[in-house]
């Protein structure tokens, strides 16, 4: 499942602006639909203006760490996990925990 953040709001004349409030969210056992939990198991970013900016990724591995993928930089770094305060977020994509599990017992 794939969430959107909008990160822009439109203002007169059809400008726009970037918004860049942080906001926090869990990465494990996020409760939508009734009682199935979720996991977010990567994330899309966007530093800069609404004009130019830079896009990078944040993904988990199966073993619970986070790491960061950028075309800047050329090797991937662990990072700390997207929700605290992040300012950055603009695309999460979560899996149910039940297919999660599944998934990384077929790996």
């Amino acid at each position: 499942m794939l969430f959107e953040v909008i990160r822009v709001t439109q203002k007169s004349n059809n400008t726009w602006s970037k918004n860049t409030i942080p906001i926090t969210f869990p990465t494990r056992d996020v409760l939508l639909f009734g009682d199935r939990k979720y996991h977010v198991v990567a994330t899309c970013h966007h530093k800069g203006s609404i004009q130019f900016g830079h896009w990078f990724t944040k993904l988990c591995l199966n073993n619970g760490t986070w790491h960061t993928l950028d075309d800047l930089n050329p090797k991937h770094r662990t990072s700390e996990p997207p929700g605290s305060m992040d300012s950055t977020v603009v695309i999460l994509a979560l899996i149910a925990t039940d297919k999660l599990f599944n998934f990384i017992n077929v790996l």
